[in-house]
């Protein structure tokens, strides 16, 4: 076994007064075959149920000596072991989902558009995208502490000047994408003769409508649209269109400073949220019949947020 794929299981026992409890973690962890060392990869493989097996054996009694903090402490640790791998950790994920409805409500005020229920021979012309659906949704979580400082791979030998402005670091990101939502496109004037809940109907939908790019001034092709005439309905989808996707990245320095007193150090952060000032915007305009008709007037979150902070623990 390389030297730099061993995690000296010591490390995280000698910080703890308890033999019971040491002796219970080498027997779980180790399963007897190596007394002090365990390879990255089989603690990142049996941390998460090693981690569920400590906490029951805390709660039925079985180890009486270990509760409230000192739980604290050895939960941070083992999940420090078993989490990062060359000072690098990442957690990405990915979902494609289509959801589908007939537009009924569900009590919690959420809209549903303009349903034709029920009206006669209009069973499936609601059925449609709900509000709901999210075709897309990407999210990605990365931490890397930079290799620079003492006890890293560069910087090793630096003075304490130098060690402390430029090493240990720690960066974090949050990566968040996801498609828009379906948009109802409806319109007011109802010349129909039939009154609806919403007083609404659809439009007929002559084009696709879809546009390229993100115009806030004609999000979508307007003219696709159109009220139908007087005694009918129109044929539009009940969700036709999507809305703007959503782009976000969260972005952390961290610096780390060791006092010269045991069991005291200094935490130093410096966070960005919307690190780009990327504008997510609210939906357009749905109502054929009105003057913001496929026009995007505001967005939906902050824009870039700077902020910094000092912890001392002790």
């Amino acid at each position: 076994m390389a030297r730099t794929d061993e995690i000296e299981i010591a490390q995280v026992l000698d910080k703890h007064e308890s033999a019971v409890l040491k002796d219970w973690i080498r027997a779980q962890i180790t399963d007897g075959r190596r007394s002090h060392l365990i390879s990255d990869a089989d603690l990142q493989h049996q941390s998460n149920s090693f981690l569920s097996l400590l906490r029951a054996a805390v709660q039925s009694g079985q180890l009486r000596d270990i509760q409230g903090r000192e739980w604290d402490e050895v939960r941070r640790a083992l999940e420090d072991l078993k989490s990062s791998r060359g000072g690098f950790y990442a957690l990405v994920g990915y979902t494609f989902a289509k959801a589908m409805d007939n537009g009924f409500s569900d009590g919690l005020g959420t809209a549903s558009g303009s349903t034709y229920f029920p009206l006669p021979g209009t069973a499936k012309a609601d059925w449609a995208l709900s509000q709901i659906s999210l075709t897309h949704n990407f999210t990605a979580s990365i931490i890397y502490d930079l290799p620079f400082g003492k006890g890293h791979r560069f910087g090793n030998d630096w003075g304490g000047v130098a060690n402390a402005v430029a090493g240990g670091w720690q960066v974090n990101v949050i990566e968040k994408i996801t498609s828009g939502f379906p948009l109802f496109i409806v319109t007011s004037n109802n010349q129909s003769g039939v009154t609806f809940a919403s007083n609404t109907i659809r439009p007929d939908q002559v084009c696709n409508g879809k546009k390229d790019g993100t115009d806030i001034g004609q999000f979508f092709d307007t003219g696709c649209f159109v009220d139908p005439v007087a005694g009918g309905l129109g044929n539009a989808s009940r969700t036709p269109l999507y809305g703007p996707g959503f782009v976000n990245t969260d972005f952390s320095a961290v610096k780390q400073f060791q006092l010269p007193r045991e069991g005291m150090h200094l935490e130093f952060r410096a966070e960005f949220f919307n690190l780009f000032n990327h504008p997510q915007f609210f939906t357009p305009g749905q109502d054929a019949a009105s003057s913001d008709f496929g026009i995007i007037s505001r967005t939906v979150n902050n824009p870039r947020l700077i902020q910094f902070a000092l912890k001392f623990s002790f």
